[in-house]
Formats: structure tokens, sequence, C-alpha cells
């Protein structure tokens, strides 16, 4: 999920050193625990990956199109930052929809909040959103998370918060879009509902992307390569 937040990264310094090689998905942190890892361990970044046979989104029905068309969707559990960012997107008046955990009934934004969904649900729903937004799990230092691929894996547009490892998995503006902030993200969900011809483009392009380079059987390989 975030190899920063304290319980993953307490838990990543008690066990890594007992493995021979480890790969992990944020490039900083990854350096830094080899420098300290010693002889007897490397660690080494490896971004994330996935089988994009579960993202086809193909059978998608009239009651599919109903229950996720909007113009904003956000899936995944609710944190404050993430609450925060979300009622700003809500001020702007668009059809906003919030899918993932029960948690968000107790917030904020319990309005906005449609229910669990399992994978292929998923698929669908970034599918057919005009804009699918992914936000890191704070404190987000670098690394992005596995819906930074699955959204253009079911060819869905998306808006991701700014990552150091982002740019080395994605070419931002022409595959995804980027924010930096808050207000970033309001102008461009402005710009891009407007623009429906460039948010398709971009879509596309981040659907062949994965394909080419972020799949399972990529990684494996690469793996594989260095072990």
């Amino acid at each position: 999920e975030n190899p920063h937040h304290p319980i993953y990264k307490e838990y990543l310094e008690e066990h890594y050193h007992n493995y021979d090689t480890v790969f992990l998905f944020d490039s900083v942190l990854a350096k830094e625990m080899n420098t300290a890892a010693g002889p007897n361990c490397r660690v080494l970044y490896m971004p994330m990956a996935l089988d994009p046979s579960y993202y086809l989104a193909d059978n998608l029905t009239p009651a599919d199109q109903k229950k996720f068309s909007c113009d904003v969707c956000f899936a995944g559990a609710m944190y404050p930052e993430r609450e925060k960012l979300l009622k700003a997107v809500a001020s702007l008046g668009v059809e906003l929809k919030i899918f993932g955990w029960p948690q968000w009934e107790k917030s904020a934004l319990a309005q906005y909040y449609q229910g669990p969904l399992n994978v292929n649900e998923m698929a669908k729903l970034f599918r057919v959103a005009r804009i699918s937004l992914n936000n890191n799990l704070q404190p987000a230092k670098g690394s992005v998370n596995l819906k930074t691929f699955e959204i253009p894996a079911s060819r869905g547009f998306e808006f991701c918060d700014y990552q150091h490892d982002l740019s080395g998995v994605f070419e931002i503006g022409k595959e995804l879009v980027a924010y930096q902030s808050s207000q970033d993200l309001l102008e461009k969900i402005k710009y891009f509902l407007a623009h429906e011809k460039e948010r398709q483009a971009i879509a596309m392009a981040g659907y062949r992307r994965v394909i080419k380079d972020h799949t399972l059987e990529n990684r494996i390989k690469q793996i594989m390569s260095l072990l």
C-alpha cells in the first residue's frame, strides 16, 4: 500500500534482512534500505504490475453504465487527506461517486458513497467514469500504488497525485495526468471535463503502456533477470 506508512515500514525494517533479495516498489526507500542492508541482503526497486485480463471491462451492461457513470470517481479506503481532497472536488458541483470501504458512510461525503466493489466492478467503474482519481496513502514520498496501473489497464482516464516514481512508469500528460495540489486538481478537472477527445487519447495511451510494460509477465522476467 505505502512502504512509508508506519505500519508497513516497521514490518519491512523488522523482516527485510531475512531475505537474500527484496524487491520494493519505492525507488527512494529501496536505495536507503539497500545501503543499510549489509552484505547478505540487497533491496532493489521494482514497480507494481498486474494481469490485464482482470481489467478488460468489456461486458458493460446498461445497468453498469447507470451505476458507474459520473464525472469523477474514487475507489479506495477513507483517510482524512482523501476526505479533504474529495470535499474540494465535490465543491465544483461535478457528479462525484465514491466506492470502497464502508468508512465513507461515516464521513462528510456519505452522500456520494456507492458501496464496495470487486475487481471486475472496479474495472467497469474506471472504464465508464470520465475521470478516475488516484490518491496515494500518506506519507506519499515517492512510490505509486497499484491503482496507478489499474485505472489505465481498465482504459480509464487517470488523475494521480504526483510522486517521484510516477514519471518512470508513465509519461505524465500523455498517458495519465498528475496533480501537485488540490487547487491544481480542481483546475485540471474543469479542463479535462471539457476536452473529451484529449481524455480519450490519454486513456488509450495509458492502456497501451500498461500492456507493453507493466504486466506481471514483464515483472517476472525482470526479476528473474536480476536474480
